[in-house]
């Protein structure tokens, strides 16, 4: 059974948050937000595996870093952690509902200004 451990310094928002209202211009921005955050979490991994292959089933464990915490319903693939689960699962070439995969929420606090994104991704048997 192998696993591979990354940490990003990066800032993950929940889904529900916005600077604003929903002009043209704020949905471009949201994106283009959305879009970086799934290519870096895709390079993060593929950095982090170094050409190996998982082998199906796996656990996936995502845990944000901050100085503060989120509720439940902010936390969740449908919350902050949903582009960071796609740009995962196009790393490992998956979908990301596929059943042999199981995703793991979780949180830590951080130290004042301190954000990340901590990866983990398990094998199980």
């Amino acid at each position: 059974m192998r696993s591979w451990i990354t940490q990003a310094s990066t800032k993950v928002r929940s889904a529900n948050y916005w600077l604003g209202a929903w002009t043209a211009r704020e949905k471009i921005i949201r994106g283009r937000q959305a879009a970086a955050e799934r290519r870096n979490t895709q390079l993060f991994v593929l950095a982090m595996l170094n050409r190996a292959k998982p082998n199906l089933p796996l656990k996936i464990t995502m845990t944000r870093i901050a100085p503060r915490r989120f509720d439940a319903d902010n936390l969740g693939p449908q919350g902050a952690f949903k582009h960071v689960q796609d740009g995962i699962a196009d790393a490992l070439k998956v979908d990301d509902g596929d059943k042999r995969i199981e995703w793991v929420c979780a949180q830590e606090r951080g130290r004042p200004k301190e954000y990340g994104v901590r990866i983990e991704i398990e094998e199980v048997l």
